[in-house]
């Protein structure tokens, strides 16, 4: 065998010695790249392309909020290839790695267009454009209300990776949507449910919150044993909660195993994307139809007077600050009047505090006429 200092750079029909078969036939074999002589050796396949070039022609769009993955193939070079972005930009909250895929969740809705630029260890290197849009879902026919329920088989309108997330691929969301969305769903007596398999599935609503408050969100469901949901706010935790097993449950049924669990959300007044995420799951989870009902002793700090309000509060996650006008500044100080955080929002909401340590904290809002304090506590 050749190594990277004996022979000619390829192996193929035309070199000394050749690749030619005994009958005179040409082979069409053509071998490169050879390392160096050893006890393991490597060689790469195919004819020799010097300058690298771009396979993929277009890249796949995304949803917003939403998990993205996308990978940029080429083709020749000599390895390894590095991927930059060289002009303009990707979707906010998405990232190009140096080995060509584009990972993240993005952030903002639009259109992004932006030039790759690959490069090999020759510094030879291409440039192609690509175009990657972000777009939210729709309501299927209404937006929700809360308090109130509705049926989890009339998730939003947007496709796969936009209003919903199936890694199952059997579909039977024909049988009653008009998207034909790839879904199991699943008759029932009376009605319809969904079915789910794999943890990272979701499905996505658009609902009204009338009120900010603490509720109480009921799941009428199917599982032989436990499952854990959650729930995101415009893409950011609200909390999670179990789904309690039945044994003998059948998803079919309506009177073998479908049973009710509750769990607690803060949510804050206003028009949301609500996303039901499976996050953990070991038999198939059916879920038919969730209600919210409005807890008085609500942990919110809200002055619906003036339109201000901090939630959810407590959390695990960040707090979410809605004022009816910016802020001029907002300072953090721990329990003890020690300052851990400062920042200056620039709209009427702004997200915060998603580092802090488990504790209690005041947060000092400060607009240019007044200023006022609220007590938030971050969970362990």
């Amino acid at each position: 065998m050749w190594t990277s200092t004996n022979g000619a750079e390829v192996f193929n029909d035309s070199s000394d010695p050749n690749a030619v078969w005994v009958s005179g036939e040409n082979a069409g074999i053509y071998l490169w790249n050879f390392s160096a002589y050893d006890t393991i050796m490597s060689f790469r396949c195919g004819k020799w392309i010097e300058i690298p070039f771009f396979t993929t022609e277009t890249m796949s769009d995304g949803g917003l909020n939403g998990a993205y993955y996308d990978s940029i193939a080429t083709k020749g070079g000599e390895f390894p290839l590095t991927f930059i972005v060289e002009s303009g930009s990707l979707p906010d909250g998405l990232t190009l790695n140096s080995n060509g895929t584009v990972t993240g969740i993005a952030s903002k809705i639009g259109s992004f267009t932006f030039s790759v630029k690959v490069t090999d260890l020759n510094d030879k290197s291409e440039t192609k454009e690509y175009t990657i849009n972000i777009s939210d879902s729709s309501p299927y026919a209404t937006t929700y209300n809360i308090p109130g329920s509705f049926n989890m088989e009339y998730f939003d309108l947007g496709g796969a990776n936009v209003a919903y997330y199936d890694a199952d691929k059997s579909n039977s969301g024909s049988i009653l949507r008009k998207d034909n969305a790839d879904v199991y769903i699943q008759s029932i007596s009376n009605g319809y449910s969904i079915m789910q398999t794999t943890a990272g599935e979701w499905t996505q609503y658009s609902v009204n919150v009338k009120t900010s408050g603490l509720y109480t969100a009921t799941f009428r469901h199917s599982t032989t044993s436990d499952a854990t949901i959650g729930l995101y706010i415009d893409g950011i935790s609200a909390g999670k909660m179990t789904l309690t097993g039945v044994a003998n449950a059948s998803g079919t049924s309506n009177r073998r195993g479908y049973t009710t669990s509750e769990g607690s959300f803060n949510l804050t007044a206003g028009e949301h994307k609500l996303r039901v995420k499976l996050e953990d799951v070991s038999s198939n989870l059916y879920t038919d139809s969730v209600s919210f009902e409005l807890n008085p002793s609500s942990l919110i700090n809200t002055i619906a007077s003036e339109g201000i309000a901090i939630s959810p509060n407590p959390t695990k996650e960040a707090f979410l600050l809605q004022t009816h006008k910016p802020a001029k500044k907002v300072i953090v100080n721990s329990i003890d009047g020690i300052e851990i955080d400062e920042f200056y929002p620039t709209e009427k909401k702004a997200y915060f505090g998603i580092n802090y340590a488990p504790g209690v904290y005041v947060a000092h809002i400060i607009f240019e006429e007044r200023s006022l304090a609220l007590k938030i506590v971050k969970q362990e």
